[in-house]
């Protein structure tokens, strides 16, 4: 049974510290076997449970949704905060960069959704 990471930006650390939403991504996009694979199959529940709870427990410390849990900020703002440059380190960086693909299309789907709801107010 594998303990450590072997590979990636967390080789080393214990699989139970590696984030969730990263074994999750992992798991949905890019290991097809091998022992991460493995892993994460046999503790997938727990992973979404982990990953469900990250997003509640980290906050925005600045700007307007200051406080706000970071599962509950638009994507759409969450991928300003990186194209601008506003965050370059930290938790909520690495929150951002490991869910780019997913937040970025969530904010596509914001903007569809007010682009549409703006021609109906018409």
């Amino acid at each position: 049974m594998i303990t450590t990471m072997p590979f990636g930006k967390y080789a080393g650390c214990a699989m139970n510290q590696v984030p969730a939403e990263y074994l999750l991504y992992l798991y949905d996009n890019d290991l097809k076997e091998g022992p991460v694979r493995e892993y994460i199959t046999r503790n997938l529940g727990a992973v979404r449970e982990r990953a469900a709870r990250e997003k509640r427990t980290l906050k925005i410390t600045f700007g307007q949704y200051k406080g706000w849990a970071v599962g509950d900020v638009p994507a759409d703002y969450l991928v300003y905060l990186l194209d601008a440059g506003k965050v370059k380190r930290g938790a909520l960086y690495d929150y951002i960069v490991e869910n780019e693909c997913t937040l970025r299309e969530s904010a596509d789907r914001q903007a569809e959704n007010r682009a549409l709801m703006r021609a109906m107010a018409e």
